[in-house]
């Protein structure tokens, strides 16, 4: 009887909405507390160990024990950038400019 190869885990598939509260709650320069990730934890709540930067998307989900990484969606590395961006450059606060941003990944 041949052998079967175990299956792997699929990761699940998450639509994060950014909102604009979201925006203005987020921290500049801090990956665990950006937009992003506190749009999955929205999102997702059995996410932990939240993690966004213009690379990667990254969380663990306890209940099954597996850490979850996803590249970042084009969409999200730009307002990703232009969040953490327009502070480097001194352009001013970015929030005021951005309202909402959808993503899905």
């Amino acid at each position: 009887m041949p052998t079967k190869k175990p299956r792997r885990p699929h990761a699940p598939y998450v639509t994060v909405d950014v909102t604009a509260e979201m925006i203005h709650q987020g921290k500049v320069k801090d990956s665990a507390y950006c937009m992003i990730s506190e749009a999955v934890k929205a999102a997702y709540p059995d996410a932990r160990m939240v993690s966004t930067d213009i690379q990667t998307i990254r969380f663990s989900d306890p209940k099954k024990g597996l850490r979850f990484i996803y590249l970042t969606p084009r969409v999200a590395q730009v307002a990703l950038f232009n969040f953490d961006g327009f502070q480097r450059q001194g352009v001013g606060d970015p929030r005021q400019a951005q309202l909402a941003v959808k993503v899905t990944f």
